[in-house]
């Protein structure tokens, strides 16, 4: 790992253990905690301080629009930065519809490094 890079600590709120991509392109600077539950990721932001949020839009759009107004409540003085996962295997997702305060960033289960990279590169520039 590269000392001089900060560590940017993620919580990844997936139910599909199975999804790795596009998770497996987080640099390694990223220290992961990884749940499969909102429930977990609420008791999560509770307990720890997060950089970004990385959110499956596999689950109802009440239990994501519920996460995402605790999150903002949570997020002081600005938003954290958010992920939000679409899993191209299941039938359905619930993309929510905000603009986070341009913090906000849409990959799939297909996302390449380069995409994520990007991803990362306009969410985080301010850290």
């Amino acid at each position: 790992m590269n000392l001089s890079l900060p560590q940017i600590t993620t919580l990844i709120i997936e139910p599909n253990h199975r999804l790795i991509a596009p998770y497996l392109h987080l640099p390694q600077n990223y220290l992961i905690t990884r749940v499969d539950s909102i429930q977990h990721g609420f008791e999560c932001l509770l307990d720890h301080k997060f950089n970004l949020i990385c959110l499956s839009c596999s689950f109802s759009p009440m239990e994501l629009t519920d996460f995402l107004i605790e999150l903002k409540e949570l997020s002081h003085p600005q938003l954290i930065p958010l992920i939000l996962i679409i899993d191209l295997n299941k039938r359905l997702n619930f993309v929510p519809g905000t603009g986070w305060a341009g913090k906000l960033s849409i990959l799939h289960s297909l996302s390449s490094r380069i995409e994520t990279d990007a991803s990362l590169k306009r969410l985080m520039a301010d850290l």
